[in-house]
């Protein structure tokens, strides 16, 4: 059997067993906020301090009418938790499970999986923080907002790719998850989330090829109702067949390794 053809029954092994990921997605849940009187909902109080303070700031600052730009960064926040939470914990998916992968033959996609699995419920419950501000500022309601959906789908497939291809070469050189920190904290802030696009002036290139920032349009357009953003979408389906391709390359050339790599 030849690598790829391995790493395509692996990934498919793993898609299968929904049952065991996603299980093992709440029990990382549940542990993290054990013995916690509110649980994960640390995590919108935690979004909804830093909204109330960075809005009044920002809001003053940018010249926007805080009725507007509290719900622009609130949907912003909460979606770069989502991406962010991808790109820190991608580094360690394999170190962290060494302990089960030696022990159980489990498909190596399926604690890709429950990564993934693991940011999206925390990014359900960090997102309460959005509808609260949603709600209180008035923002139009209405079946546009559906299209969320597709666009988290999208994000997540983002995030299995990425993990797939940090959780390979991390596992072999620990200092490319440092790395990968660094680079996160620079692309907040080179990623509309507490400014807008046009803001940018003769800079609105850093955005525009920027495909951080086209994952995160195409779910912050419908939430706030405003155009369905094409371009942005278009972009982000070449960013991840391009990642998803290179991803599975690399797996599929090193899957027989991770196990010694442990």
């Amino acid at each position: 059997m030849t690598n790829l053809s391995s790493a395509a029954k692996d990934m498919a092994g793993g898609i299968r067993r929904v049952d065991i990921w996603m299980s093992l997605a709440w029990l990382d849940i549940k542990l993290r906020y054990r013995r916690t009187v509110i649980g994960p909902f640390w995590l919108p109080l935690t979004s909804v301090i830093s909204i109330a303070m960075m809005g009044f700031v920002y809001s003053q600052l940018l010249q926007m009418k805080v009725a507007e730009y509290f719900p622009y960064l609130a949907c912003g926040l909460a979606l770069w938790s989502l991406i962010a939470s991808f790109a820190n914990d991608a580094p360690t998916v394999f170190v962290s499970a060494a302990h089960v992968a030696q022990q159980t033959p489990l498909p190596f996609s399926l604690y890709v999986l429950r990564r993934v699995a693991n940011a999206v419920i925390q990014f359900l419950h960090t997102s309460v923080s959005f509808w609260a501000v949603a709600l209180y500022f008035g923002v139009p309601f209405g079946l546009h907002m559906l299209l969320v959906i597709p666009g988290v789908a999208m994000v997540s497939v983002y995030g299995f790719w990425l993990t797939l291809l940090l959780g390979t070469v991390c596992l072999r050189y620990r200092d490319a998850g440092q790395a990968m920190m660094v680079l996160t904290q620079l692309f907040f802030f080179m990623t509309p989330i507490f400014y807008r696009v046009d803001q940018l002036g003769d800079l609105r290139w850093i955005a525009e090829y920027n495909p951080v920032y086209h994952l995160l349009e195409i779910c912050r357009a419908p939430l706030l109702g405003e155009p369905v953003p094409w371009a942005s979408w278009r972009a982000a389906c070449l960013f991840n067949l391009a990642g998803g391709l290179v991803a599975f390359w690399v797996f599929a050339r090193y899957r027989k390794r991770l196990a010694y790599w442990m």
